[in-house]
């Protein structure tokens, strides 16, 4: 059995390049919107936002995608199984693209439909952003395999090489033609899809040998799949709201709020990725993953709280630094925001580490309260103070019924799940 000492040293090393990758990443990103709400005001940058909240709702999918992948990859790694890993690799990536090509013909018939919610003066963006949809499917499905076989240097690379690519694309014209803003911005994200699958993709051409349990890994990735379901409902349906309740300016200052809020989120994903496939390994070894776990809670706790003080206490020239003064009237907002993503952030934690050990009872938790969030945010949205609050007490009752699920699980039995189906 490895010690507490030994599982924080290995976690770690693992995360080290991958996590300083992530913060470079992130920081281009939120740099690129930080140019877009500068040049383009809060009307026209609210609609650049729905786009990105577009692509977001979309890695949610991916994530699902790319966790799966982590999690048949783990265990093939685990146990040094080089053939059906391979296998498992040419059979995924199969499944995926047609997953990928079915996702673009019914994104592309739904078109006009979102075109209307989100008052969308032009299909044409979404149209673009939309081809993209299979070059990032098969790009997350890379992703998990690299990252269920411990290969985070190359992980890391790929996120690094997709922010290089839109961020090019997007300053070079949007300076110059900022009334075309949309358009490019959908086209430098699905540039970013097509550059950034070429870069780690592998042959997987030629006959496949291996027998895999394609039951499980189907059944699994529809688990995986409802709950980045739940996670578009919370962490992304607030942006589409606003846009369909308030004025374009009112809409832009909320997106401004949303994008520096949602830096909790971001800054603590890569700890909940890293765990997921490495519980994964340790119960296949038979090793004590809950150190782990509350090594990853803890993180996420600490880095949320500060995030959320900060924004607290320095709301004001946040907001000015980094969009300007045409935002500032937000900042009010800023720290309440945080405080809604970190208790999400924290539910997080106790959903990924129980699906890693196939229970998958928090997944209809997280549905649930994504459905109750929509709805209360539909009840009561006379402001965006009122719509913000709505969101911290949902999320509350979020964490709180994980926390009940996992206390419960602990004492009812700690080898087998607590009301909940199980399958490999």
């Amino acid at each position: 059995m490895k010690t507490a000492i030994n599982i924080k040293s290995t976690f770690l090393q693992g995360a080290g390049f991958l996590m300083l990758s992530t913060i470079i990443v992130n920081a281009g990103n939120y740099g690129i919107n930080l140019i877009l709400g500068r040049t383009l005001g809060p009307s026209l940058f609210s609609e650049a936002n729905v786009l990105a909240s577009l692509v977001m709702m979309l890695s949610f999918i991916g994530v699902g995608i790319q966790l799966t992948a982590a999690k048949f990859s783990a265990e093939y790694f685990a146990t040094n199984n080089q053939k059906d890993l391979d296998a498992f690799k040419k059979i995924f990536i199969q499944k995926i693209s047609k997953l990928g090509k079915r996702t673009l013909v019914a994104l592309l018939v739904l078109t006009p439909v979102i075109q209307s919610y989100v008052r969308f003066e032009s299909y044409l963006p979404l149209l673009i952003l939309f081809l993209g949809v299979p070059s990032y499917f098969n790009f997350s499905a890379w992703r998990g395999v690299l990252q269920g076989t411990d290969q985070f240097d190359k992980m890391a690379w790929s996120y690094i090489i997709e922010m290089i690519v839109r961020a090019i694309l997007t300053i070079l014209v949007v300076v110059v033609a900022s009334n075309l803003a949309s358009a490019v911005v959908a086209f430098a994200f699905m540039a970013s899809f097509v550059v950034g699958n070429l870069t780690i993709k592998e042959n997987t051409s030629g006959k496949i040998k291996n027998e895999l349990p394609l039951e499980g890994m189907n059944k699994f990735l529809l688990v995986i799949g409802a709950y980045e379901l739940s996670q578009i409902l919370i962490n992304h349906s607030d942006v589409f709201l606003a846009k369909h309740y308030f004025t374009a300016f009112e809409a832009g200052i909320y997106s401004s709020i949303s994008l520096l809020g949602k830096i909790v989120f971001f800054s603590t994903w890569v700890i909940v990725s890293l765990m997921f496939p490495k519980v994964i390994e340790m119960q296949k070894r038979g090793e004590d993953h809950r150190p782990l776990f509350t090594q990853a809670f803890s993180i996420v706790a600490l880095v949320g709280i500060l995030l959320t003080t900060v924004s607290y206490f320095l709301a004001t020239p946040i907001s000015q630094m980094a969009f300007g003064d045409a935002f500032v009237s937000g900042a009010p907002l800023l720290w309440k925001y945080c405080m809604a993503t970190c208790l999400f952030s924290l539910a997080n934690v106790f959903a990924y580490y129980h699906m890693s050990l196939k229970n998958y009872f928090p997944v209809a938790i997280s549905i649930l309260f994504g459905i109750i969030q929509i709805g209360l945010i539909n009840a009561y949205h006379s402001s965006l103070h009122q719509m913000i609050e709505v969101q911290i007490i949902s999320m509350g009752a979020l964490l709180l019924g994980m926390c009940l699920y996992h206390t419960l699980y602990r004492r009812v039995n700690l080898r087998k799940p607590f009301f909940t189906p199980t399958f490999n």
